[in-house]
This record gives C-alpha cells, structure tokens and sequence, in this order.
C-alpha cells in the first residue's frame, strides 16, 4: 500500500525516480550477497564441481523411482530419476529433445519473447519515450543491455551456490523431503535465493537485502501500474467512454484503475501458486510466451511487411490470444504430474513452451497475412515512416488516411482529441521519420511544428560514435558469455 500511494504523488515522473533509486539498492546488495556466496562456496570453479557432484548424488538418491514418459526434469525423464538434474545443467547449447530448454528454442524462441517485452511492451516503452532525447533514449537501453547481463552472477550462480549449501531442503529429491522443508511437494527451488539471504548474510545485510527485494517487487509493480493505467485512460476511457473527459477526471480514473488491478493481483496469487508450483520462474517465461507471442507477429509483421492491415492485425492478434489462452487453460485442466506419476496429459497441454511459442507466432502470422490479404492494402502515402519499407519516406504534412471510414478520426485528429486543453509545459511530441525531420510540439492542447524541436532527434559525431562503441562492447559482451557457457 506504500508503494501504491507513492505512485499516485507523481505518475511516471515518480516511477523513473524510484526505479533509479531502487536499482542502485538491487545492484548494491546483489553484489554483496554473491560475494559472500562465492567466498562460502569456494569460488566459481568450486561451485562447479560441487554443483556437479550435487547433481550426481540426486541421481543415485532416486534412481528407483524412475518412470517413463514424464514431463520433465523436476518430475522424471531420465534414468536419472525424481528430482535429480538434467545433466545438461552446464551447457545453454541443450538437446532438441530437452524437456525444459531445447536449443531451437532458445535461438527461435527466446527472441520472439525477448523483442517483445525490451521493445514493444509499454512498460519499457514507456521509459524510452519519457527520456529527454534520442540519446539519452538509446543511452539507456545500451546500459540496461550491460544490467541485464549481471543475473548470471547476481541471480543464477547464486541460486546453484544455494543448492550446494542446503541440498537436504533447496536441493531436496522426494515429495516427503521438499514437503517438509518448505511446503511444496513439487520442489524447493523458488526458496533457494531467499534460504542464502538469511543464512549467510550477518543480521544488518539481511534487512538490507530484504530492502533489495521488496525494491524488485515494487520496480515491478509500478512499471505495471503506471503502464496499465494509461493504456486504460487514454486507449478505453478517453476513447470510447468520455471523449471530452478533464485532466483531473483521467487523474482519478487512473488510480481507480491502480487499486483495482491490486485487487486482481491479490486474487491472482492462489492461480499463481497452483499454475508455477515450485518453478516460477518457467511459470512466467510460460505466461510471457502466450501472450508475447501473437502481440510480436503483428509487430514484427506490420513492420517488416507494408502490405498488412488493420484487418490483418487484429485476426491475428484474436486468433493468437485465444490459442496462447486455451494453452493457459489447459495446463490447469491437466496439470503437471507429481513425482511417480506417469504423464497422460494431451500434446497441446505438455508441449515445450518454447516450441509451442513458436508455433503460436507462426501461426499468427499466418493469420495476418492471409486476412490482410483479403482486403485492400494501406496506401504508401499513410506508411510514412512506419514500416520497412517506408522508413525513409517524407510523411505529407496534412495527410489523413484514404482508408479509413468517415465517422474515424485521422491520426492527427485523434492525436489532438487526446492531447490536454491546457498544459504548463511543452510536451514534445516526436514523429519520426529516422531523420528528425517532422518534429512536432505540443502547446496548448495542439499539435504544432516546431524547428527547435529538432534538438530532441538530434545526434553529434561524437554521441553517435559513443553509442555505436557501446553497442558493440555490449554484443562483444554478449558473445563472449555465450561461447564460454555453451
């Protein structure tokens, strides 16, 4: 609830300050605590091998529970046996008939969730388009390129070192043992970072790194409220439902919107729960892969392909959703089989997330293209500058698509309707065309040209040498973590 009222102070403004603050502290006791884990275990080659050594003792522990056609690892698929490893656990580069993450679907995938979460979900969108220019903009993803490297150390290797040093309760290998140690019958797995935090941190740093989580928690929760709030206002409430509504009245909407999405997050954890069992993690990859996937193909399409329409997207996008939801459903109607129980579920609910994500993707694109197919494409003149194709083309000033039905508002006007009566600042509002070209601002509720504005699309020699190194010390990065762990 505190972190509830501290959004309302000040929307996104407030959120960005948080969040910075709120990093600083996440980074500051996950250091600490994977330094003092390191030194418990013995370093990064002592893990290794104790990791490696745990993985083989869990084996011969349960390898006469074994059954065929299990789930997977946590259940039973190998010789293995229940609970034990898969003993692919070193390697990213696994099997394609590994249960948990099959290399084509790490490299098909992934991107697929990937790209969209860091590049069309709003909550990362959001932030990119409340900073101050272009460079600051890419600034910023370059930097959370390089943070969103650091789990390996911070969050991975710790987990493992947790499984080393309480393998009776983290690393337990039967429903009795793991019912005990933290009541799940399914595993310990998702207590492995909280069982280091209060076992080899002193007294002062577990406060501190109760502070680091309960900051992730609250990162999280005000991306998703802020982010929610306003697709809500300005997408539902403005549009559809008060199209002459006050700034105060969105003001209260919003929040409205915050408590009861609170409410729904509340009524959400018993499903939560049940659905991830003691692998929450893949849990939600698994959710992020239903619905990430179809909103992707219609990105990745209407972008890359200036034949698609709105007809097409919105099939595909249908179509998608409910296939990503009947996956969803299934897999509680036919639930993961405890440890000893032969899996009998359908194909469509025991499927790999991972292929499944791809074969939602295609199929959604499939739709796409064949309903855009069946009605007359967007004239090229309306695509300025929002696909493929039409990147470098100069949007008409006064332009207003030729398509769309008289009682439709032209984006321009649409963008008006939606813009404040009255502002104390000007809101730059950038249509780019790659160039920085049409730069627009808004005053007084209006959409204007403006030639100072160019400032914000603006680059130097210098700042775009600056961000193209960065980039490649990232991907340099990037490979170089791939090779080795492979």
């Amino acid at each position: 609830m505190l972190h509830i009222f501290s959004f309302f102070s000040g929307g996104l403004e407030a959120v960005t300050y948080t969040d910075v603050l709120q990093c600083t502290i996440m980074l500051l006791g996950g250091v600490v605590l994977s330094a003092l884990a390191f030194d418990k275990v013995g370093g990064v080659e002592a893990l290794w091998d104790k990791f490696g050594t745990v993985a083989i003792t869990a084996a011969n522990m349960t390898s006469n529970t074994t059954m065929r056609n299990m789930s997977d690892y946590s259940n039973t698929t190998s010789n293995a046996g229940c609970y034990s490893m898969t003993p692919y656990w070193p390697n990213m580069f696994r099997p394609a008939s590994d249960p948990e993450y099959p290399w084509i679907g790490l490299w098909v995938a992934l991107p697929i969730i990937g790209i969209w979460y860091w590049c069309t979900d709003q909550v990362i969108v959001q932030r990119v388009l409340g900073a101050k220019n272009i460079v600051h903009a890419k600034g910023g993803t370059i930097f959370a390129g390089f943070l969103k490297v650091l789990p390996m150390w911070l969050m991975v290797m710790p987990g493992m070192i947790s499984r080393v040093l309480f393998p009776d309760s983290v690393g337990c290998t039967d429903p009795e043992t793991c019912k005990q140690a933290c009541g799940n019958e399914l595993g310990c797995t998702n207590e492995a970072y909280p069982k280091l935090v209060t076992n080899i941190l002193p007294v002062g740093m577990v406060g501190l790194m109760m502070a680091v989580m309960l900051a992730a928690v609250m990162s999280s929760l005000s991306s998703v409220y802020n982010s929610s709030s306003t697709i809500f206002t300005i997408d539902i409430w403005q549009k559809f439902i008060r199209k002459q509504a006050s700034e105060w009245e969105k003001v209260i909407v919003g929040r409205i919107v915050v408590c009861i999405l609170v409410v729904l997050g509340l009524l959400w954890l018993p499903l939560i729960d049940k659905g991830g069992g003691g692998r929450l993690f893949k849990y939600i990859q698994t959710i992020q892969m239903l619905l990430g996937a179809p909103v992707m193909a219609v990105f990745s399409v209407g972008i890359l392909w200036h034949r698609a329409n709105e007809t097409g997207g919105l099939a595909g996008l249908v179509i998608g959703v409910i296939l990503g939801m009947s996956r969803f459903i299934a897999e509680y109607i036919h639930p993961t089989p405890a440890c000893n129980e032969e899996d009998v579920r359908p194909a469509f609910a025991s499927m790999n997330f991972m292929y499944f994500g791809i074969i939602l993707f295609s199929v959604t694109v499939a739709v796409i293209v064949a309903a855009s197919l069946v009605r007359d494409a967007i004239p090229l003149e309306d695509l300025a500058g929002l696909t493929w194709k039409t990147l470098h083309d100069k949007k008409k000033p006064d332009s207003e698509p030729n398509h769309a039905d008289e009682h439709e508002l032209s984006p321009r006007q649409e963008t008006d309707s939606m813009m404040p009566k009255e502002s104390n600042s000007k809101v730059l509002w950038v249509t780019a065309n790659g160039d920085g070209e049409n730069v627009s601002t808004i005053e007084n509720g209006r959409l204007t040209d403006s030639a100072g504005a160019e400032d914000v699309l603006h680059q130097t020699r210098k700042e775009k040498i600056t961000l193209n190194c960065g980039t490649a010390c990232l991907l340099f990065t990037l490979a170089v973590v791939w090779i080795y762990y492979r």
